[in-house]
């Protein structure tokens, strides 16, 4: 019984994450971090477990992690809060990383009160504060990122096609570091969202306010209360947080 218990929680351990490893192409123009896809190139991959869409391309200066979906369920989960951690090396470490968004109390609570109706994302999003959080756990400190600032530096963006209904994120990484590491010729990116709590009566989860998972950032305020459970019920695994790791090689 306790091999099978431990071969058990391994299985769990190792499918809980996605892996895989792509080749990111050198990019010729310039992206603009507004949160729509009108400047982005192809992309071509696709995470079935997450719903994600997502490519990583590069210039001479920066990483570019772009990511979209259609899922309204994986929209919910995004809305959570996104960590991403990156790494100049292949590695499974998360020790600098960026947290964006997270929901004002205000929006929390009026969602939280408005459970029975699905939000409009694209007026949500454009309410959010344009603030990230800096995470960096080797320096055991994190940093408030003002974007609207952040020319030449790390951004990140969010929004919300009306057109096609897919929920947009980029995120731009300078390849020199602020640790003094430089990306040269291959990285590691790994996306997290925020733990959802199963609704215990089948219809409607109810997140508490900076409900982050073990490896994210301390929390303060993020997170998304009020989300409403789709018709199928709770018995899938709809709830659990996405955790993809993308090995890049660049070109």
């Amino acid at each position: 019984m306790k091999h099978l218990l431990f071969f058990s929680l391994l299985l769990f351990t190792f499918s809980s994450c996605s892996t895989s490893k792509m080749a990111s192409p050198s990019l010729s123009k310039t992206i603009e971090m507004d949160g729509s896809n009108k400047d982005w190139p192809e992309l071509t991959l696709f995470d079935k477990k997450s719903s994600l869409v997502y490519g990583v391309y590069n210039d001479e200066t920066f990483v570019y992690l772009f990511v979209k979906t259609a899922d309204r369920m994986t929209q919910r989960k995004l809305l959570q809060g996104i960590t991403v951690w990156f790494n100049p090396f292949f590695s499974k470490k998360k020790t600098l990383g960026i947290h964006y968004p997270f929901l004002p109390l205000h929006l929390s609570e009026s969602l939280r009160r408005e459970t029975d109706q699905d939000p409009d994302i694209s007026i949500l999003l454009r309410s959010l504060p344009r603030e990230a959080e800096l995470v960096d756990k080797k320096a055991d400190k994190t940093s408030i990122l003002y974007l609207d600032e952040r020319n030449g530096e790390i951004n990140v963006a969010i929004g919300f096609s009306n057109e096609t209904k897919e929920m947009i994120y980029e995120l731009r990484i300078p390849r020199l570091l602020s640790s003094g590491e430089k990306i040269t010729k291959e990285m590691t990116l790994i996306l997290e969202t925020n733990e959802m709590k199963k609704p215990t009566n089948g219809m409607k989860p109810d997140s508490d306010l900076g409900g982050l998972r073990g490896d994210g950032p301390p929390a303060g305020g993020m997170g998304r209360r009020g989300m409403r459970d789709s018709p199928r019920g709770d018995s899938r695994s709809d709830f659990d947080p996405i955790s993809l790791r993308i090995n890049v090689v660049l070109e």
